[in-house]
């Protein structure tokens, strides 16, 4: 009988450690691509964009990088970013991050929470549609 209970426990064994091994998806996967601002919220109060503001792209590559395109200024930024969880920091807006509300194959949508200039909590949300891939 141990010999027996020996062969399970070295079975259930093997295939736990199979499926640990098993290759995970990674998340910062779904954010790879260019996204276009759609809209920006601020204490529930749509803002009003001009026409090159609507242009503006934030871009997500591989290996962390990333690209801001401001039509405005005909501006691009080279950057770094990074995903712990549902927040996504980018490195030239830091000590800003983002906390990732909703995202799928053809939006995204992102939020933050900071002070306006009196000490009142200020929440925006940042509304996006992916461009290409």
């Amino acid at each position: 009988m141990n010999k027996h209970l020996l062969k399970i426990f070295s079975g259930l064994f093997l295939i736990i450690a199979m499926s640990a091994c098993e290759e995970e998806s990674d998340p910062s996967a779904d954010f790879l691509g260019t996204w276009k601002i759609e809209q920006i919220t601020i204490n529930d109060l749509e803002q009003t964009l001009s026409a090159c503001e609507l242009n503006a792209t934030l871009t997500f590559e591989e290996y962390n990088l990333c690209k801001h395109y401001n039509e405005c200024t005909d501006t691009e930024i080279n950057d770094s970013w990074s995903l712990t969880g549902n927040t996504i920091n980018i490195n030239s807006l830091l000590p800003v991050s983002f906390e990732v509300e909703h995202i799928s194959a053809t939006g995204l949508e992102l939020m933050t929470y900071d002070f306006d200039s009196i000490g009142d909590v200020r929440v925006s949300q940042y509304k996006y549609v992916k461009i290409s891939e």
